[in-house]
């Protein structure tokens, strides 16, 4: 095992089992590696330092490889190793809590994230994220009647206030304006610092390109395809 991965892949296939129908409208679960596995073969590993993009089409398994490597769930065949923390934000993120108003929601988030810091040091950490989305006079707002552009800031900026080893970003840069795009760049790099990773999940090209310098491309039978230069990465995906 190499000493500076972070994660590791090593063949793991990935398939949803099947049903069938059995006694009294139960349902029977049968696992068979001859049927089609969404993750194939698949072989990744993420160092320390590294900006690693994954791409390929819609439905192809990206979210659910995330999902493996997060260990939301657990692969039908293979190993699935993880060191550290892993901070991942998927792109339809829905808020745990409702009703919060900007301030408690990004306390309640960091504090999730960081339960290692006091009350004082969380509350410091709030205002420097509300600070860093121009939206400091907003503290009181409800969260969910702050604009879809005004989230998606608030969120990322909470995801990148601390510091994190594995930072995983599933197609969350929707509603974020060029601008905001350009800050997370020296924002993430510090949340990262030269130990960290980052495994960015995306469909925007230019923003895989600013981002990443390698990856991997997910084929449609499954397969995770490496790339060791972000411009060949880019070709092959859009080839």
């Amino acid at each position: 095992m190499k000493s500076n991965a972070l994660a590791i892949l090593d063949d793991v296939h990935f398939f949803y089992p099947q049903q069938r129908k059995g006694i009294k409208g139960l349902f029977r679960i049968k696992r068979s590696l001859s049927q089609k596995s969404i993750i194939s073969s698949g072989n990744l590993t993420l160092e320390k330092g590294d900006r690693l993009a994954i791409l390929g089409n819609n439905g192809v398994g990206k979210t659910t490889l995330i999902s493996l490597l997060n260990k939301k769930i657990r692969p039908s065949k293979g190993y699935v190793f993880t060191r550290g923390s892993v901070r991942t934000l998927y792109g339809d993120f829905s808020p745990l809590w409702n009703g919060l108003s900007l301030l408690d929601f990004t306390m309640s988030y960091l504090h999730l994230f960081n339960p290692h810091l006091s009350k004082k040091e969380v509350l410091s950490h709030s205002k420097n994220v509300m600070k860093y989305c121009n939206l400091s006079d907003n503290a009181h707002k409800i969260y969910e009647q702050l604009s879809f552009g005004q989230q998606s800031r608030v969120i990322l900026a909470i995801m990148t206030e601390t510091k994190c080893e594995t930072l995983i970003l599933d197609e969350s840069f929707v509603g974020i304006d060029m601008d905001f795009t350009n800050k997370l760049y020296d924002r993430i790099n510090s949340c990262l610092g030269n130990e960290g990773a980052l495994i960015l999940v995306s469909h925007n090209t230019d923003l895989v390109q600013k981002f990443c310098t390698k990856g991997y491309y997910l084929n449609t039978d499954g397969e995770l395809v490496f790339k060791e230069k972000v411009s060949e990465l880019v070709e092959l995906y859009l080839n």
